[in-house]
């Protein structure tokens, strides 16, 4: 029985900390505006992107970063159901990796790096209790003592923990991705 529920639950703790389309759209779109893109709502789930501001198209790159970023996009959207099931005009799928994305990531990280290093208030509107807590984030890496071609080195493990910590200082684990709640 227990071959049985350990993939089920695999699945279930995969989707809990996959990257959702709609985090990735809502994230996007504000970033886009604050650095000065336009976009349009056009029907459910696409968007064109009116006008793509000079320095994120100047991040687009090379072929080997995805190609160059453009400075408009007539259709676009972030759920992969959409993009093939649009058959009257071609939808290009915005996703972590696409060179319009990774430019507009760079760029709020440089202008807001150090807002977004100083950490944010959420609050996870299904709990009814008073008393407040910290939620904490940790990137967990083990290396194995050797260098990458670039000097850095070589992570052979890694993923992201949390810990929540009362009022009164008790630290718990927080879970897989506590911060889909908040």
């Amino acid at each position: 029985m227990e071959t049985v529920r350990r993939p089920s639950a695999d699945a279930q703790r995969a989707n809990a900390i996959r990257l959702y389309p709609h985090a990735t759209q809502s994230f996007f779109l504000e970033a886009f505006e604050c650095l000065g893109g336009t976009s349009a709502h056009l029907e459910e789930g696409i968007y064109a992107l009116t006008s793509v501001p000079p320095p994120v198209c100047n991040r687009g790159g090379s072929a080997v970063r995805g190609g160059p970023v453009r400075r408009t996009y007539p259709r676009v959207t972030f759920r992969q159901s959409v993009a093939p099931s649009s058959q009257a005009k071609e939808v290009e799928l915005i996703h972590p990796g696409h060179p319009l994305l990774r430019g507009v990531v760079e760029l709020t990280l440089e202008r807001d790096g150090e807002l977004l290093k100083q950490g944010c208030i959420v609050v996870d509107e299904r709990d009814q209790g008073v008393e407040p807590r910290m939620a904490f984030g940790f990137r967990h890496c083990v290396v194995d003592g050797t260098r990458t071609s670039c000097g850095a080195a070589r992570v052979v493990s890694q993923r992201f923990i949390f810990v929540e910590v009362d009022s009164s200082g008790v630290a718990r684990n927080g879970g897989r991705a506590p911060h889909l709640n908040y």
